[in-house]
């Protein structure tokens, strides 16, 4: 089972943690996508979707993560399957209500396009 949840309370100017737990893929890679929707779904090179949408959030968590507010987004799985992300909140109020949207990917080069599985999508509202 491949699982990500929310640990914290996502409140401006503070940061919440993202934790992937997917025993089926201990010690790959994982790459924890985010975007301002679920829809339209993105397809990958596989055929596979992500339901999340190709938008700015999307490119910018898939081209450059582990960034200073996406922290610990790409890695590798410890030995039971399981990381843990940082998402730092910048302190502006006009992120209050904010719908953000993750989902993880895994990475395996022997996988079709290089992507062995995607996990669900969870929803964050910033408060």
């Amino acid at each position: 089972q491949k699982f990500l949840s929310l640990d914290g309370n996502p409140v401006v100017g503070s940061s919440f943690k993202l934790m992937i737990n997917d025993n089926l893929d201990p010690n790959k890679q994982y790459l924890i996508v985010a975007a301002f929707s679920k829809t339209p779904a993105t397809q990958l090179p596989n055929g596979q979707y992500i339901y999340l949408a190709a938008d700015p959030l999307f490119f910018l968590t898939v081209l450059n993560p582990n960034n200073a507010y996406f922290q610990n987004t790409y890695g590798t799985l410890d030995s039971n399957g399981r990381a843990t992300a940082t998402i730092n909140i910048p302190n502006d109020p006009t992120l209050s209500g904010l719908d953000l949207y993750f989902a993880f990917v895994i990475l395996d080069p022997s996988a079709p396009s290089g992507i062995a599985r995607i996990s669900h999508t969870i929803k964050v509202t910033i408060v």
